[in-house]
């Protein structure tokens, strides 16, 4: 006769395979997104380690899900990343599959540009966090001019137009290749002063200007500021023009002008260049007739006499018309 024995289940559970396609997405200066597949077979959750390259440990956390946010860590580092399957209430774990991840740097700080008319120099603070080197690009309006790399916080850019406009960008080189967004500034180069202004033809009531584009500013789009007066009449005006040359109208016939020019670039100006020039003028006479006595017999008829007379007359109208035409001439009546 048989006895029968009481019956006993247990049930036991193989390792996990490793997940499938582990990668990092939606970097950041402070995280990034683990993603990963299911493996192959089962797994009821998935431990996610992170350490940082010097051993240390980041995240060590148990997540029933295929993703993970990992946030809070240091800008511009470098990490190990591995996630394990797990079964039989994360009594049971599979091999890790493991791959690097890496933050963003963060942006350099306190951008600061001091220019010359051929020299900008860029001097900036590190970023907070891990940062390999620095790419400064120099751009006109037009185009990229020069991109330099330096591990240092500073640059010089050489060699460069006068009284133009140049945006510096600057960017933090991390580890694994990610770079951060850019800090940026723009200045003008400071201007020189332009060349060779003279006056090129002249009317009763207009004056014709024109003049050479500064040094080490050919193929730069420049403003210039015109400024004149007349000071006899107490007038004087300014305008600011692009070409190298102007035609100043509604001026006053007769008048002398006095002509200043520099170049403005920005908030900053060059020394200017001057010259005066004379409307022509509408002539007309006007007699003057002088009375003479001497204490001597014909003295008013001297020659000596009449010369002095005549210069201290241009001398006085010299002092009162400085700045409007006029013209004097000794006439003998009878």
């Amino acid at each position: 006769m048989s006895i029968p024995g009481r019956r006993f289940n247990k049930t036991f559970f193989t390792k996990p395979s490793r997940v499938k396609e582990l990668k990092v997405t939606n970097h950041s200066t402070t995280g990034f997104t683990v993603v990963w597949k299911r493996p192959d077979g089962d797994a009821s959750s998935y431990r996610v380690l992170v350490n940082s390259l010097d051993g240390s440990i980041v995240y060590n956390k148990s997540i029933p899900d295929t993703t993970y946010d990992v946030e809070g860590v240091r800008s511009g580092f470098e990490f190990l990343i591995s996630v394990v399957a797990q079964v039989q209430s994360k009594s049971l774990e599979g091999k890790p599959q493991t791959i690097h991840g890496f933050t963003d740097p963060n942006p350099v700080s306190d951008l600061t540009l001091n220019a010359t008319a051929n020299t900008i120099n860029v001097t900036w603070k590190n970023p907070e966090g891990g940062h390999q080197n620095f790419s400064v690009t120099l751009d006109d309006p037009d185009k990229e001019v020069e991109n330099k790399m330096t591990p240092n916080s500073s640059c010089d850019f050489t060699k460069l137009k006068a009284g133009a406009n140049y945006t510096v960008k600057v960017y933090v080189l991390g580890v694994g290749s990610f770079t951060s967004i850019s800090k940026q500034k723009s200045i003008f180069t400071l201007p020189n002063k332009p060349k060779n202004l003279k006056v090129i033809s002249t009317s009763k009531t207009w004056i014709s200007l024109k003049w050479d584009v500064p040094d080490d500013s050919e193929g730069v789009t420049i403003l210039y500021n015109v400024f004149y007066e007349a000071k006899f009449w107490g007038e004087s005006k300014k305008l600011r023009v692009k070409a190298t040359n102007v035609k100043l109208d509604n001026l006053r016939p007769g008048t002398t002008y006095d002509f200043t020019v520099n170049v403005f670039a920005g908030n900053r100006s060059s020394e200017g260049v001057s010259v005066s020039g004379k409307t022509v003028p509408n002539m007309r006479n006007i007699t003057l007739t002088m009375l003479c006595s001497s204490n001597h017999a014909l003295g008013c008829w001297k020659d000596a006499a009449q010369t002095k007379l005549l210069e201290t007359l241009k001398t006085t109208f010299g002092t009162k018309l400085n700045g409007v035409f006029w013209k004097l001439k000794w006439k003998k009546l009878g």
